[in-house]
């Protein structure tokens, strides 16, 4: 999974490492078109556990914004 994040190119995706430390992961992804969220950049921490991928990373908003799934501590 790392090395197809690392290689492969994703439109309005971007990953990477924090400090090389290939368990914590920085996002950024563009708002998709035709939506309420178009022309928006949101951020996103990733974090995976030594037992990745049986268990799934975790992953939380670290901006501002609504999300219908989203909790109030911003985690997915």
């Amino acid at each position: 999974m790392f090395e197809l994040i690392r290689c492969c190119f994703l439109l309005g995706i971007n990953a990477t490492p924090v400090d090389d430390d290939m368990r914590v992961w920085n996002a950024l992804i563009d708002g998709p078109v035709d939506t309420c969220y178009e022309d928006g950049l949101f951020t996103l921490r990733l974090e995976f556990s030594e037992t990745y991928p049986l268990t799934p990373p975790n992953v939380r908003f670290t901006c501002k914004m609504f999300h219908p799934n989203g909790k109030k501590t911003k985690r997915i």
